[in-house]
């Protein structure tokens, strides 16, 4: 008589082992690293276009400004910074621009050399600029630079890494042993089924 054979299966194959880990650990390093990634190229793309925006009101007055006065509009030093900082405390088409100035504004000729700026303070790095330039009848006679610190971005991305990092932690253990446990369970019932059905066969016999 013929015994009925059993295929042998394992939870613990070495292979099967690696699969899981392969697997587990792809999908922690997603949950850990992407969502800080989208977060902080986000909040830069998004501050760059708030300064962007900001930095053309601010080139299209001063151009006004050196419009009046084309030769010596580099000496009015005092005339733009009240221009600069009339924008920030006017409403811009009913829609006032932010209190004070979060960042520094500098504004050069066109030789590149530093006409006036708004703050000597320093920002803490990363910082991010955007430069606009200015204008008298059509031809480039300096820039205008908005530079700010994103170190509020770093900060954030930081304390999100941190907590998707411990999501991505528990998701590796989890998906590490909760597969290869159904799987064990799985294999016994089927051995049980198995040993069942032979146990019958042989009675029928």
């Amino acid at each position: 008589m013929q015994s009925l054979k059993i295929p042998s299966l394992s939870a613990e194959s070495p292979t099967l082992l690696r699969f899981t880990t392969g697997v587990a650990l792809l999908i922690a390093i997603i949950i850990a690293v992407f969502p800080p990634i989208l977060h902080f190229a986000y909040d830069v793309k998004f501050e760059k276009g708030q300064m962007k925006a900001e930095a053309k009101l601010y080139a299209r007055d001063v151009s006004q400004l050196v419009g009046r006065n084309p030769e010596m509009w580099q000496f009015e030093t005092m005339r733009i910074d009240e221009v600069i900082s009339a924008m920030h405390k006017n409403d811009i088409g009913k829609a006032p621009l932010h209190g004070d100035i979060q960042g520094n504004i500098v504004v050069l000729n066109a030789e590149g050399e530093i006409v006036t700026q708004s703050s000597n303070r320093d920002l803490p790095e990363p910082q991010t600029s955007v430069s606009q330039p200015l204008y008298d009848a059509g031809t480039q006679v300096g820039t205008l630079v908005e530079t700010r610190s994103i170190i509020g971005v770093v900060t954030s991305t930081g304390w999100l890494f941190v907590a998707t990092t411990l999501i991505a932690l528990f998701a590796f253990f989890f998906l590490r042993t909760f597969p290869l446990k159904l799987l064990s369970n799985a294999i016994e019932k089927a051995s049980f089924l198995a040993s069942c059905t032979l146990t019958l066969t042989t009675l029928k016999r």
